[in-house]
This record gives structure tokens, sequence and C-alpha cells, in this order.
């Protein structure tokens, strides 16, 4: 058995060559993989052989979707953009970030999650496709984190629930989680309320913002 991988972009099917060789051809949009059986070779060597050439395909053709990945048409130039959320000097994790545009922003999200050092490097989707980075322009920042109630049934539970009992337990923990503290004020979780903005331009844009200043 012979495994070849050229570069190139065409596609060629299963073939059989006048010498007697079964050739199985991987396209992909960086390479064809060629692995080569010879006929002749009979019983348990033959399934051996058709079984590696199966594996080497699978494995090409998986290698082959990372290469020929892109961003999607329409997508925009984006820059490096971070957001650190601290209460006071203390970084906060686990913070939702989400930016909305000024300008019509044709479906794109703009978002991210904070780090343990309370860093989020946000990020545009679109056309689900993902970015690290979003466009130049205006934004109003949001910063999202729930409470956390103990005694939160697994998702597992909640679906075994009948629809009455379900919306009788979302109720019952939407009460206990708004009579928790919170670590993010209210003001800044909603575009209509939240006074953060945040102008990205130029190679890089950080904003910090610190929550015990807006409690």
């Amino acid at each position: 058995m012979v495994v070849k991988a050229f570069p190139r972009s065409d596609v060629f099917p299963l073939l059989l060559s006048q010498e007697g060789t079964v050739r199985s051809c991987c396209r992909s949009s960086c390479f064809w993989l060629f692995v080569d059986v010879d006929s002749k070779t009979n019983g348990d060597e033959c399934v051996v052989m058709k079984r590696c050439i199966t594996i080497f395909a699978c494995f090409f053709l998986v290698l082959a979707a990372g290469c020929s990945g892109g961003a999607p048409k329409g997508f925009p130039k984006v820059v490096p953009c971070s957001i650190t959320v601290l209460d006071g000097t203390t970084p906060i994790d686990d913070v939702e970030v989400t930016l909305r545009a000024e300008t019509e922003s044709n479906g794109m999200i703009f978002y991210g999650k904070t780090n343990a050092s309370g860093v989020c490097k946000v990020g545009t989707s679109f056309a689900s496709f993902y970015k690290e980075g979003v466009p130049e322009g205006n934004y109003k920042v949001m910063l999202v984190k729930e409470p956390v109630v103990e005694d939160t049934k697994t998702r597992e539970e909640q679906n075994a629930m009948s629809r009455p009992e379900l919306d009788a337990y979302r109720a019952q923990m939407k009460t206990k989680r708004d009579a928790l503290p919170r670590i993010i004020p209210v003001p800044l979780t909603t575009a209509a309320r939240t006074p953060l903005t945040v102008n990205v331009q130029g190679k890089t844009t950080a904003l910090t913002v610190n929550v015990a200043e807006h409690k």
C-alpha cells in the first residue's frame, strides 16, 4: 500500500487502473490523497488494506476541513478589543460581555467572557463564523453575571418535569436569584441603561470597567 498527498484542488473518483491497482483519492481544498492497493492482494491482507484506506481518507478529510475554513462574504475587518472587569482591585471572571454597535451591525454579534484575570477578548460572530476582534466604531458595553443559586436541578431533572412544574421551578429560581446580591449592577446589564461605551479604533482597544464605581 502506498500513501501520497499532493497539493491540488481537483476531484477524482475511485479508479481502477489498467495495471490492476485500486486507487482511492481523498479530495480537499489543500491536497489530493492517493492510497494505492495492489488488487492482486487476497484475503485478510486486502481487508486490512481497505480499512487503512478508510482510516487515511477520514484523517485527511478532517484535516482538509481545517484548511478550507475562512471568513464568509461580508465579514468585516476587525481589530483587537479587550474589556477588563474589576470589583475594586479584584478581577471578576465569567462575566458575559456584549457590545452593541451604534450603527447597523448587519446581523453581527460582538461578545466574549472574562477569564480568571477579569479580561475578555471580544470577538465578532457572523454567519456561524467567529473571530476575535471587532470592527472599528462606537459601542455600548453590557456586562452580565447572574448570581449562582444553590440546589439547582440538573438539565436531566428539568427535562423530566411537566410544563407547569418547569414553569414553577423557573419562577422559583428567578425569585431566589433576584434576592441574591449582584456582583454586576443591574444598570450595566442592558443596552438601554448602561453608561459604558467604548470607541474601537487603531491596532488595539482596551477598556477597564470597575463595577464598584457603579454600585
